[in-house]
């Protein structure tokens, strides 16, 4: 009698604790505390007398369940002698904890740029700030720790250039709206 309860009792904390298991493995873990999130944002752009290449890459950390915070630095390559370069914080906020999760995201980068123009052979400095506040929707969990991810939202741009040959120093105001692709990583 004694191994027979013996025996249930082992069975039934078995059992138990698969199930146990099996409800909590189809929690998404990739949103939780102190996960990290590192991200690549490549891109580029052709016309008839120019070219564009764009290259972002985020790090961020999870601090608290689905809340995202960190840093992203980019450069930005256009007809091979304008350069700009950005760094700034940013912070997103995923809805839900599943494979495709709509997210909303805000953001600040400071960026410096050295440009010029075709008919003009002298160059000058512009100093931006860039406010991005948008959204999107992440597709996580692809083979493992993959990811990729559809944003958009609106974008303000201002900021000072200086020596420009023609206008000499003034200041700069636009708002567009920004869209894109990124390939993530989750550990």
């Amino acid at each position: 009698m004694k191994k027979h309860i013996l025996f249930f009792s082992l069975f039934y904390s078995i059992v138990i604790t698969g199930q146990v298991q099996t409800t909590t493995k189809t929690d998404f873990s990739y949103f939780d505390k102190n996960k990290n999130l590192v991200s690549l944002n490549f891109f580029g752009g052709l016309s008839r007398h120019s070219y564009t290449i764009n290259l972002e890459v985020r790090y961020g950390k999870f601090w608290f369940s689905k809340f995202n915070m960190g840093m992203e630095t980019g450069l930005d390559v256009l007809n091979s002698d304008d350069r700009a370069y950005w760094l700034g914080p940013f912070a997103r906020y995923y809805f839900i904890k599943k494979k495709i999760a709509p997210f909303a995201e805000v953001n600040y980068t400071y960026e410096v740029a050295k440009e010029s123009s075709q008919n003009l052979s002298n160059y000058w400095r512009s100093y931006y700030h860039n406010i991005f506040s948008g959204g999107g929707v992440a597709l996580t969990g692809i083979l493992n720790h993959f990811g990729l991810e559809i944003f958009g939202g609106y974008l303000h741009t201002f900021g000072l250039v200086k020596g420009h040959p023609l206008n000499g120093d003034y200041h700069f105001n636009q708002d567009n709206f920004h869209y894109g692709l990124r390939f993530t990583i989750h550990f």
